[in-house]
């Protein structure tokens, strides 16, 4: 009877020995790291924040407070952490891509957006973007605006700046002088369409 508790104590303590091993053992600590901006290796400002995880268990990495860590330091929209047993870390971060100088209502300072609207590092340069100004101070008439921005793109409307004058219009200067307004309550890319049939028309009436 004795015998056959020590084995099963003998068991017992080999069995924590190897968990032991498994989890604060040298297996699973951290000894390679990738990282990658879309096809560029990360920067030294970011290996900053991920070289501290070199010797650290994998199973230890709490991959999502490391990718907010990651977006709110260094304004990165799009990140993926992946672990990779049993020592390594892969992160892949997609840069955003300069869309347009967003300009506010309250002052003259001007920043830098992507597509979905999130303010780039103030550092880009953007003199060659569309430039948004946000007179009504209106966060849900943006993606509108955006919107309207990306279809004028698509329809080779130049245009030198698009005003959120109220939470319901949307105005455009075209490079030709016309001021045009558009109601978000109704579709814009109907609207667009019929811009470019006016602007169409007015050419060939123009034409000598």
């Amino acid at each position: 009877m004795i015998s056959s508790k020590l084995l099963g104590l003998s068991g017992l303590l080999v069995f924590i020995s190897i968990l032991l091993f498994v989890f604060f053992g040298p297996w699973l600590k951290i000894t390679k790291i990738f990282c990658q901006i879309d096809t560029t290796p990360c920067p030294e400002l970011l290996w900053q924040t991920l070289n501290p995880l070199y010797g650290q268990p994998l199973w230890q990495v709490k991959a999502d407070i490391l990718i907010r860590h990651i977006k709110a330091t260094y304004r990165y929209a799009n990140v993926a952490i992946k672990l990779e047993p049993p020592q390594s870390v892969r992160i892949t971060i997609h840069a955003p891509v300069p869309f347009a100088r967003l300009q506010s209502a309250t002052d003259s300072a001007v920043t830098v957006i992507d597509a979905s609207g999130t303010i780039i590092d103030q550092t880009v340069a953007g003199d060659n973007l569309p430039l948004i100004i946000n007179s009504a101070a209106s966060p849900q008439a943006l993606p509108l605006a955006i919107t309207l921005v990306q279809l004028l793109q698509t329809n080779y409307l130049n245009f030198v700046k698009l005003n959120i004058s109220d939470p319901f219009t949307l105005e455009i200067d075209l490079n030709s002088g016309i001021l045009v307004r558009f109601s978000i309550l109704k579709d814009l890319s109907a609207q667009v369409n019929s811009l470019q049939l006016i602007l169409r028309q007015a050419t060939i009436d123009h034409t000598p």
